[in-house]
């Protein structure tokens, strides 16, 4: 299991935190975070399961053959398909938790428009755009296996038509973006997110300590 803040962000969705306010600004919830802390330490502590905040050294390990199961992100997916036969690897959405299923943080490809534009190139962008996001292609993008989960979250896979699709078009739909306005917030956060990761799983604070930092260096209330 990845445990940095972006990488584990999941499970502290699984656990009842809502990362988006009503106004689609960021927010944390510090018992989810507590909750999660204490689960992830349980965790390390059974047999078979390795945290890491590197996901790249768990990956190695589960090409070798190290591990069984890896958390990590849909855009590893085709280096693992050069280096696994089809036949030995699948993909399944992340376990769900108490509160509900995991939400994993969406990194997005973007179509931006430069403001200098003339109008018919704005609309003529636009309409690629649609296009681009329309449920039929959003459909064949995912079929492609390359790694991308659509955005168009009324696409739906069959798992007849791909296993690996249908589970990341499954997770695509539980997913969360950040909103453009707010990346400069959520960057502050991750990195002192990643600190707090790091206070809880390897240093001497305990849980609530930890989300507490957490919480204090984001500028987050709880």
């Amino acid at each position: 299991i990845p445990v940095n803040f972006v990488a584990a962000f999941w499970g502290t969705q699984a656990f009842g935190t809502n990362l988006l306010g009503e106004e689609e600004n960021v927010q944390l919830d510090l018992q989810s975070y507590v909750d999660w802390f204490e689960w992830l330490k349980e965790a390390r502590n059974q047999p078979g399961i390795i945290l890491d905040d590197e996901v790249f050294f768990l990956r190695e390990k589960f090409i070798s053959g190290e591990l069984a199961y890896l958390i990590d992100s849909t855009d590893s997916l085709p280096q693992l398909k050069e280096v696994i036969d089809e036949t030995d690897m699948g993909v399944s959405p992340l376990p769900s938790g108490a509160a509900g299923p995991a939400s994993p943080l969406a990194s997005l490809d973007v179509i931006a428009f430069n403001r200098a534009a003339a109008p018919a190139k704005i609309q003529a962008g636009l309409r690629l755009a649609e296009f681009l996001t329309n449920a039929s292609q959003q459909q064949k993008l995912v079929l492609e296996e390359t790694g991308h989960i659509p955005v168009n979250r009324t696409v739906t896979i069959r798992p007849r038509l791909s296993e690996a699709g249908s589970a990341m078009a499954k997770q695509g739909a539980t997913s969360i973006a950040i909103p453009l306005d707010y990346v400069d917030a959520f960057n502050q956060i991750r990195r002192v997110g990643d600190e707090a990761y790091l206070q809880a799983l390897e240093g001497d604070s305990d849980s609530i300590e930890a989300a507490i930092y957490l919480f204090h260096e984001a500028g987050q209330s709880y």
